[in-house]
């Protein structure tokens, strides 16, 4: 109950996650356009959504939220099992692997990789499974260019800043859906 006198007014959203959840719209849009409205389209737009916020968090706070990604991981390997049971093994082998990828050099330092990052792989590999390779292909490289052009342009300074990887690996994720449907249209 709110007191008499006392005004409530939600928190502005802010830049990251507008612009997150923008793109969000725009992919599942996309989604609809190119693969047209079915259970998938739902799950896709499900997906981008979390990806946007995952990406909003980690370009704020430098974090990425197990409470979002661990789950979601979860629920995506469950909604392919649902949907397309055949790609299962598909779906797990990719999502340990590119667990993996970011898990052992996270391992070695955690200046290399962040943990969320591995875990946010692990999401991602659920959800696309053979097509995990090129989400990861595009990240790196638009990751890569962002932090030269970055370096061109701060000097040494650039290097002792830390570049979220998230969005870029949600750049990707929702790049290669787009592109080869992942799992829900393998």
């Amino acid at each position: 109950m709110v007191e008499a006198g006392a005004t409530t007014q939600a928190e502005p959203l802010s830049p990251a996650r507008v612009v997150a959840f923008s793109v969000a719209a725009a992919a599942a849009a996309v989604w609809v356009v190119q693969y047209g409205i079915a259970i998938e389209a739902v799950v896709a737009a499900a997906f981008f959504g979390t990806l946007a916020f995952v990406s909003a968090v980690d370009f704020e706070t430098r974090r990425i939220p197990n409470v979002v990604v661990l789950p979601a991981a979860a629920v995506a390997l469950a909604i392919v099992a649902v949907l397309h049971s055949d790609q299962l093994l598909i779906a797990t082998v990719a999502a340990l692997g590119a667990f993996l990828f970011f898990f052992i050099p996270g391992l070695i330092s955690s200046k290399l990789i962040g943990m969320g990052d591995a875990k946010l792989a692990l999401l991602i590999g659920a959800m696309l499974g053979n097509d995990v390779v090129s989400a990861l292909m595009i990240a790196a490289f638009s990751a890569g260019f962002v932090a030269l052009v970055y370096v061109v342009i701060a000097g040494r300074r650039a290097l002792q800043t830390a570049i979220p990887l998230g969005p870029f690996l949600a750049g990707g994720a929702v790049i290669a859906l787009l592109a080869g449907g992942g799992t829900l249209y393998s």
